[in-house]
């Protein structure tokens, strides 16, 4: 069995905390972005799903935060950046959307392809975590991928129901 060098254990920990940062301010932005998704929405479940995702998104900032405490690392927050011009490019599309039924489908579309990306980094991240030797952030990840595989679920029963109304 081989052994994770200081060194590499400090680096991983730097890409760790690095690509945590990113999803932080991501989740945050969209946070941000929820209200006005609700204005531009016109399928009501689909503004419930929208609240909800607001309560799971708070968990999930709350459960990053709790991450970094417990490896002693603080947000970053040049991390900001990258991340939100993905979500920031994905809304621009949603706000120019025409009628109804487009838009509620681009606004799915890009809360689905948000959920996915999200899900793709916590696996990533699960795989680092077990390496820096921190069970709880461990276990914190799984919540926030588990919360994410959830939300990418209901968002794609809202989109089969719209689509077949």
């Amino acid at each position: 069995m081989s052994t994770i060098h200081d060194s590499d254990n400090v680096n991983l920990t730097s890409f760790f905390v690095h690509h945590i940062n990113r999803l932080y301010f991501a989740k945050e932005h969209l946070l941000n972005k929820v209200p006005e998704l609700q204005r531009i929405s016109n399928f009501k479940k689909l503004n419930l799903v929208l609240d909800e995702m607001v309560e799971d998104l708070q968990q999930q900032l709350n459960r990053i935060e709790l991450m970094l405490n417990l490896l002693d690392k603080n947000l970053d927050f040049e991390a900001a950046r990258s991340m939100n011009n993905v979500v920031d490019c994905a809304y621009h599309d949603i706000r120019t959307g025409s009628d109804n039924q487009p838009t509620d489908l681009s606004l799915l579309y890009y809360l689905e392809i948000m959920e996915g990306i999200e899900m793709s980094c916590f696996k990533m991240l699960r795989m680092a975590a077990v390496k820096i030797g921190n069970r709880q952030v461990n276990q914190l990840l799984r919540e926030n991928y588990d919360d994410a595989k959830d939300m990418r679920t209901l968002l794609l029963l809202i989109a089969t129901e719209l689509i077949a109304k």
